[in-house]
């Protein structure tokens, strides 16, 4: 990621936050990040800040002793998340070319951590990890693996690729379908007494990340 000059404001952010109130398709966020709500002002106000600004904005605000403590949640992600952001925005460039999958190891699973932090709901496993973790008949690797923290089963697969896999990136596409499938399976075997209409309300996730862009 380029670095900003110092003293402006953060260009990317400013952008997200357009796009989240003008996009007719986020008005399923909006229910959810509405401007009456704590964190949505907090989230406003932060990626309005001078970006030299932006890390004490983002610990000495947002503390009032009336905000709910899903607020409190959400903004202590967002501290996280944001100073995440200054650090890879003003960190230096390496001088070689990278890997394509740097972006995945220095950006996208920060998030993840931070996620698993804060809401203490799911845990998170990395780096080729095998689905015998959950299956043992299965031996093939992932990337990462989300479990839920409440009954262990497996709710997120992730998978990275690279910009310029090509091929590789749509057998990743691939393995996730698959997999996603093998564990909606051990689902339902682990749940065999659960009625069509409980067991269609078990939600499994896939992610993919493709260099800078998650799916």
């Amino acid at each position: 990621m380029a670095q900003y000059p110092r003293g402006e404001a953060i260009p990317a952010l400013t952008s997200l936050r357009e796009l989240l109130l003008q996009n007719e398709r986020s008005k399923a966020v909006l229910i959810f990040v509405g401007p009456e709500l704590h964190h949505f002002q907090f989230q406003t106000s932060s990626i309005s800040q001078p970006i030299d600004d932006l890390r004490q904005y983002l610990w000495t605000h947002g503390y009032e002793k009336d905000i709910p403590d899903a607020d409190a949640k959400l903004i202590d992600l967002m501290r996280l998340v944001l100073t995440d952001f200054w650090a890879i925005a003003m960190k230096p460039e390496h001088p070689s070319v990278t890997n394509g999958r740097t972006p995945f190891v220095e950006s996208n699973i920060p998030l993840f951590k931070y996620l698993s932090a804060i809401m203490s709901s799911v845990a998170f496993v990395w780096c080729e990890k095998g689905l015998s973790i959950c299956m043992p008949q299965y031996s093939k690797s992932m990337d990462g693996f989300g479990t839920t923290v409440s009954d262990n089963v497996d709710h997120i697969l992730i998978e990275s690729s690279s910009q310029v896999d090509g091929l590789h990136t749509e057998e990743d596409t691939l393995k996730l379908v698959e997999y996603t499938s093998v564990c909606l399976q051990e689902e339902k075997r682990r749940y065999q007494q659960a009625s069509h209409t409980t067991f269609v309300k078990r939600r499994l996730f896939w992610i993919q990340a493709v260099y800078q862009e998650i799916y």
